[in-house]
C-alpha cells in the first residue's frame, strides 16, 4: 500500500498539506518550509505569513518547521525554523535559505537536494 502514497498531493497553495515526516497521532511534524525568505523566493508576502508552510511549486528552501498543521486551511503561526548552515550566524531571514533542484518524500521520510 505504501507505494501508492503520494505525500505531495495537496501541497500547492491553499491545499495546505505538507510532505514532511509526521508521527501518527503525534505532535511532531517535521516539514520543509519554503514560503518566505530572500528576494529569490517568489512566494514571500508582505504580511510575512502564508496559508501553508510549503508549496511544491517553489524551489526556494528556508528551513524545517516542526509543528505543522496539515490540511486545515489556516496558517501556521509561531513555528520556529531550523536551517542547517555553515559560517557566520545571520538571523535575518532575507539572508538565509537556498534553492534546491529536486526533492523526494514517502511516508515518514523527506529529502531535498
Amino acid at each position: 500500500m505504501l507505494k501508492y502514497v503520494d505525500p505531495f498531493i495537496g501541497t500547492t497553495n491553499f491545499g495546505t498539506t505538507n510532505p514532511g515526516a509526521v508521527c501518527p497521532n503525534g505532535l511532531m511534524s517535521v516539514s520543509p518550509f519554503n514560503v518566505m525568505g530572500s528576494a529569490d523566493n517568489k512566494y514571500d508576502k508582505d504580511a510575512r505569513w502564508w496559508s501553508t508552510p510549503y508549496d511544491n511549486t517553489n524551489s526556494y528552501f528556508t528551513g524545517f518547521s516542526h509543528v505543522n498543521l496539515s490540511g486545515v486551511g489556516c496558517p501556521d503561526l509561531g513555528s520556529r525554523l531550523l536551517m542547517p548552515t555553515t559560517g557566520d550566524l545571520d538571523v535575518d531571514f532575507h539572508n538565509y535559505g537556498s534553492k534546491y533542484k529536486d526533492e523526494a518524500a514517502s511516508p515518514g521520510y523527506y529529502t531535498t537536494y
